[in-house]
């Protein structure tokens, strides 16, 4: 006899279905939150239905789904204990707070990637263990759990969309910890100030030694797993480079690090926002259960080695563009296709961008745009010949052009994927000269490709 008839097994698997569905509703109930009255319903009618359904099925009976109804009881007994047993486990949790003077001291992370630029994922694994003694952090996260338990035990729901969500461990003088989720109102001023208690908690954990330490740690190189070579957009040139090459520039750049000054470690982190390099390392791996990903800055100041080690390697698989390439990017600026061009100095990040909508309403005309084809025209013709990468004047240059003609090619991301694309870039050498000719032409341009009507008055 199958399994289905058998009478025991049918029993549980009929339970089993018709407990599944209720358990929709019963989380809901389980963490005190408004009731959806349709889904309540839903729920209810889908459990009866799979559950005399199964029984359909397996006793081929329809006389005998009358002997089934008390069984549903099971389900019902199941769906209670769930309720209170989840509830009771709540209010043991929620109850369980901390009294501010007996906490001696925290760990605390922000946990919530929208509000989490202070520390990058790797140094947030390591910080993330560090005791913080200061009383007035303590005061903070501690006032804070208490108002979010108040919000809770009122039946309300804290808006995520407006607070920053921290893992505290509350470490009290007794020897007990206890870790939660706390939320922090985003733009909360509670002392009248200008600054945050997102911007507060970070100045007070920068204050430890400890944090500015774990903000600069470096990955072990077993903890490594990949390595990529990226520019300042996130495009990877590690489709350019053998695993020697990378492992050459990764080495190189951790024996630069590992000498720097602190304030340069902080640049070569990225958390210096004002500075910024062309080219990065990105890195993921594992540190312990944690996985991370951290992004490293390459300059000619910062890291000089590491940052001559990549322009030899990029020299030797740079390409010019084609003749045709550069016709048909000419050709669609000429006749106002949309188009994006930008302009980088690759030592120093100097540079401009210039992107045309045929859809604006602008003051262009048709000798505006064959004013700046002919400085395009400066650019594609550089790009047409090999590039000294050694030289300090090399700039990147991007252009993408919407016209069906243009190319398409295949570059890598990060994640190990590829994406198809018509932007065309290729390092070039430009003289002062012809730097400065084409930002004059640019600037003309950028005045009249503005919407004239926001800026009337």
């Amino acid at each position: 006899e199958s399994a289905v008839a058998f009478k025991g097994v049918r029993h549980v698997i009929r339970s089993l279905i018709g407990i599944v569905p209720t358990l929709m509703i019963c989380y809901p109930l389980a963490s005190k939150q408004n009731m959806n009255i349709p889904l309540l319903i839903l729920g209810i009618g889908i459990s009866i239905l799979a559950y005399f359904i199964y029984e359909l099925i397996a006793t081929k009976n329809a006389k005998k789904l009358l002997y089934a109804i008390p069984f549903y009881l099971i389900v019902v007994v199941f769906d209670l204990a769930f309720i209170f047993g989840s509830q009771a486990i709540g209010n043991s949790i929620i109850n369980d707070v901390p009294v501010q003077s007996d906490i001696q001291s925290v760990s605390v992370i922000c946990i919530d990637q929208n509000y989490n630029d202070y520390i990058k994922v790797y140094q947030k694994c390591k910080a993330k263990t560090i005791d913080y003694e200061n009383k007035e952090l303590i005061k903070i996260l501690s006032d804070a759990f208490n108002s979010n338990v108040a919000t809770i035990k009122k039946g309300s729901q804290i808006d995520t969309n407006f607070h920053s969500v921290y893992r505290v461990d509350f470490h009290c003088k007794d020897g007990k910890n206890i870790s939660r989720k706390v939320y922090i109102p985003i733009d909360d001023n509670t002392d009248n100030s200008e600054e945050t208690l997102y911007n507060k908690i970070y100045r007070l954990m920068k204050s430890d030694e400890n944090f500015r330490k774990a903000g600069t740690v470096f990955p072990e190189d077993n903890e490594v797993k990949k390595v990529y070579i990226t520019d300042d957009v996130g495009a990877v040139y590690s489709s350019q480079f053998t695993n020697e090459e990378i492992q050459k520039v990764w080495q190189t750049f951790r024996n630069e690090y590992v000498s720097m000054s602190y304030e340069n470690k902080v640049k070569a982190c990225g958390y210096d926002t004002k500075y910024i390099s062309y080219f990065r390392i990105y890195v993921q791996g594992y540190t312990g259960v944690d996985a991370f990903y951290n992004e490293y800055n390459i300059s000619q100041n910062l890291t000089p080695r590491t940052y001559k080690i990549v322009i030899e390697i990029l020299s030797k698989y740079q390409k010019p563009i084609s003749s045709d390439v550069a016709d048909i990017i000419l050709s669609g600026i000429n006749e106002n296709h949309y188009f994006d061009i930008s302009v980088e100095k690759v030592n120093n990040m100097d540079g401009n961008s210039m992107s045309y909508i045929p859809e604006m309403v602008t003051t262009l005309n048709k000798k505006d745009f064959e004013n700046f084809a002919k400085a395009v025209k400066i650019l594609t013709d550089a790009a047409q010949k090999d590039c000294d990468m050694s030289k300090d004047n090399v700039y990147l240059v991007r252009f993408n052009v919407d016209v069906e003609e243009m190319p398409v090619q295949r570059f890598e991301d990060v994640n190990g994927g590829s994406y198809s694309s018509s932007d065309f870039e290729c390092f070039v050498n430009l003289t002062d000269e012809e730097y400065n000719k084409y930002c004059s032409i640019y600037d003309d341009f950028t005045e009249k490709n503005q919407d004239p009507s926001l800026y009337s008055e």
